[in-house]
């Protein structure tokens, strides 16, 4: 088969090469290595492709076979430079470019694709916002009050030098790196993004980029809204511990065959401290359901007596005292034992907790009413709104929602738990710093 029919979707009808174009589109080729049958299909309908795109696909196609096809690759490699003939080739109306990245994408044509977005790219490089929505016609959405809201490094009086991110330098050599890192450390800006990777430089010397006003403007913001800075990249990796830690709460109640819970589990179970370790009614991993289920208790490598020290030793660093360093072992034994609760039903269906010492437990290590607690994990208050007023009233969980309910109680708490020590370990470093300013500056 040298040549199939394609309509694209303004209705227009072409003949194309099938050598040529399924060396570049993979779309094509995939057409080829499937059950496409030119003399059944009278054609192939390319629904996100119009003529004029299609005809300067072919056009961009011929170009580029044989001798060309090199060439291209090695200009490519290049993320901001264009042969001469794309630089002519891309020169049209912008509905006609983006409706040819389109296409680009839809027949996955991998190089013609990355060829015309380095083309837009290098329209908006270097150029302020006001000049962007001009070149692409954009308006200018913000409010009088965002546009005269400035940047810190603006309120500051600090002229901005160099390039903030060198993955935007036009020559990615050592020699523009290093240039444009010292232009930026002279004017004592230290710190310069390689895309995500914040290259920091040594100042010797103390800098006022560390205070609270700091920290207040680098909270909860994207990576690029700030000039570079250890605090940004603190802050999008704080919100992505989280993130990640609040899907990794799951882990909590159930892990895959062959797999441990979290390590910490583990290693409080290890705790040479003998009145700990009866107080919070340590025994084996296997005594508990949320190690149990995997069975699997020890991993290569890994010394839980070892490590358990090791972190209790790192608690107190962070100034815990050894009341809340019990507490945070205590609060890790109560998620353990709310596991090991187990419930059955009565005749109406209502769930109720059948071995009492268990709870018991689970209020003892909480430090919480049992009475209370026992409520709390079979039933719920709602309200009910009924000709304009409202009621609180109870519902009663079922054996499943009763277990779901100890389930996400465990999941919460392992959660809270973590967020506390995080903002430990914020506060102390925090107190680190202020006493070493203090130091340096006396």
């Amino acid at each position: 088969m040298k040549n199939f029919k394609v309509r694209t979707n303004d209705g227009e009808e072409f003949t194309l090469d099938v050598e040529d174009l399924s060396a570049q589109s993979n779309f094509i080729k995939s057409l080829l290595d499937g059950n496409f049958n030119d003399e059944e299909e009278e054609y192939v309908l390319l629904s996100e492709v119009n003529g004029n795109s299609l005809r300067r696909i072919i056009q961009w196609s011929d170009y580029y076979k044989n001798d060309n096809v090199k060439d291209n690759e090695n200009i490519n490699a290049k993320s901001d430079s264009l042969s001469v003939w794309d630089c002519e080739f891309f020169k049209m109306d912008q509905a006609a470019l983006f409706q040819l990245i389109m296409s680009a994408n839809y027949m996955d044509i991998p190089k013609l694709l990355d060829a015309s977005c380095t083309f837009v790219a290098n329209m908006i490089k270097n150029r302020t916002p006001d000049e962007i929505r001009k070149t692409f016609n954009i308006k200018n959405d913000l409010t009088e009050a965002e546009q005269e809201q400035s940047y810190h490094w603006q309120s500051k009086d600090v002229k901005k030098t160099g390039t903030d991110d060198m993955v935007m330098l036009s020559s990615r050599s050592k020699s523009s790196i290093v240039d444009n890192l010292k232009k930026r450390y002279m004017n004592d800006q230290i710190y310069t993004y390689i895309g995500p990777v914040l290259v920091s430089v040594n100042p010797f010397k103390n800098l006022p980029i560390y205070g609270t006003n700091e920290l207040e403007i680098y909270r909860d913001t994207t990576l690029y809204e700030n000039p570079p800075h250890i605090f940004a990249i603190g802050d999008v990796m704080y919100s992505n511990m989280r993130s990640e830690q609040t899907n990794q709460c799951g882990r909590v109640i159930s892990q895959n065959v062959g797999e441990r819970n979290f390590h910490i589990f583990y290693q409080i179970l290890q705790i040479k401290d003998q009145n700990l370790y009866n107080d919070c009614g340590m025994t084996t991993p296997n005594s508990f359901l949320y190690l149990s289920q995997s069975e699997c208790y020890t991993v290569d490598g890994i010394n839980d007596s070892k490590d358990v020290e090791d972190t209790l030793n790192a608690l107190k660093l962070l100034n815990m005292d050894e009341y809340e360093v019990n507490h945070v072992v205590q609060i890790l034994m109560g998620i353990l034992y709310i596991g090991n609760l187990q419930y059955d039903e009565n005749d109406s269906s209502a769930a109720f907790i059948y071995d009492t010492k268990v709870s018991e437990m689970v209020a003892y290590l909480l430090e919480l009413d049992m009475t209370l607690l026992n409520e709390k994990l079979t039933s719920r208050e709602m309200d009910s709104k009924w000709g304009g007023q409202s009621e609180a009233i109870r519902v009663v969980y079922n054996y499943t929602q009763a277990h779901h309910a100890k389930d996400a109680l465990s999941k919460t708490i392992y959660f809270r738990l973590f967020e506390y020590l995080v903002s430990v370990n914020v506060k102390c470093h925090l107190v680190y710093y202020k006493s070493s300013l203090r130091f340096n500056d006396s």
